[in-house]
């Protein structure tokens, strides 16, 4: 039965419009104005919540008007300073057993990460909505239930699936579900501390993981880190118009190149793409691996459609530059193409058809 929670009691909502505001309304919300400020429709399809009165309303972090918003499982609702969580029964219920698709790896129990983050600027950042969720000092909960901070209304989630907390080596991922939390393909045993770029899967979910860089780990300022925010915005380079373009002659199998023409070590490193969808970054997870502190974990992604090839920035924090441009959703790439990751700049070369 869906419901809204508001503290520890529990409202159920009736097929239809349900009516939250002060006296009169079906759901009391304590020290509101007079009158209905929001109403919630339950339908076939699930709820929706729309704004009638003059206090805001906030549905997670949308702001709600007139117009009627979807309300997932689990969604925070702010009325004024009234806080509240819209959640559903029979998707924070039982939790279904799902048979593991990759579960070839021995079980890991608290080991230590390749790329060591800090325990301060820790995120996810969703591979499929590219959504930022931001780990608080107290932790950040995982789950169906609509009381976690992240809740996952899917098969094979937990209602209290996992914790992600800060610790003495940054972040540590606590597993307490039927189904398993999985980094980087190896399925967690109790628990495991967390790099900077790892790939967590949660049911059929997948996050990336973000946070600062620990300075005191030893080869942390070799490693650079994700959260590194230059004190000035990256500023887009601009190619010369003296740099010859590089060749475009390529590998035996490789689709394209990705040449780095930034000054420094990376400068003229060569990295051919042999597969039809790659992902750009810092980590090691990666197929083309940038190592510079400006550059995400995981920050863009190349991907060939049917001969032609597409960019998407992974919700990096210094961006992603086509041709001194900062991109917001994806792009296509008409041939040799001046690309820029934070303040990295590489030209990027496909193979010629024919």
């Amino acid at each position: 039965m869906p419901y809204i929670a508001i503290g520890s009691r529990q409202h159920e909502l009736r097929a239809g419009e349900n009516t939250l505001g002060s006296d009169g309304s079906d759901i009391i919300i304590p020290a509101m104005p007079r009158g209905t400020q929001a109403i919630v429709v339950l339908g076939p399809r699930g709820a929706t919540i729309r704004r009638t009165g003059t206090v805001r309303v906030m549905l997670d972090a949308q702001e709600v008007s007139a117009a009627p918003l979807s309300v997932p499982h689990g969604a925070k609702i702010a009325i004024g300073n009234a806080r509240m969580v819209y959640g559903d029964e029979r998707l924070a219920g039982g939790t279904d057993f799902v048979t593991s698709v990759t579960d070839d790896s021995a079980p890991i129990d608290a080991a230590t990460p390749a790329t060591p983050g800090a325990r301060t600027g820790g995120r996810l950042v969703g591979l499929v909505d590219r959504h930022n969720y931001t780990i608080p000092e107290e932790g950040l909960s995982i789950g169906r239930d609509p009381g976690c901070d992240l809740v996952l209304g899917i098969a094979g989630v937990s209602r209290r699936h996992a914790d992600i907390v800060p610790g003495r080596l940054g972040y540590l991922i606590k597993d307490s579900s039927m189904n398993g939390v999985y980094v980087n393909g190896a399925r967690v045993s109790q628990s495991r501390w967390l790099g900077v770029g790892d790939v967590i899967r949660i049911g059929t979910e997948e996050f990336v993981f973000d946070a600062d860089i620990d300075r005191s780990t030893p080869g942390a300022a070799q490693l650079g880190a994700t959260g590194f925010v230059p004190s000035v915005p990256p500023t887009p380079a601009t190619p010369s118009a003296r740099s010859p373009l590089p060749s475009p002659r390529m590998e035996d199998g490789a689709l394209a190149m990705v040449e780095l023409m930034s000054g420094g070590p990376l400068r003229g490193r060569r990295m051919p793409i042999t597969k039809s969808l790659v992902r750009v970054g810092r980590a090691a997870h990666n197929e083309i691996v940038i190592p510079d502190e400006s550059v995400s974990g995981t920050h863009a992604t190349l991907e060939r459609r049917a001969e032609e090839w597409f960019i998407l920035d992974a919700s990096s924090r210094n961006g992603t530059f086509v041709r001194a441009e900062r991109i917001e959703k994806e792009t296509k790439l008409q041939g040799p193409t001046v690309l820029q990751f934070g303040n990295v700049q590489a030209m990027f070369i496909p193979k010629r058809s024919g």
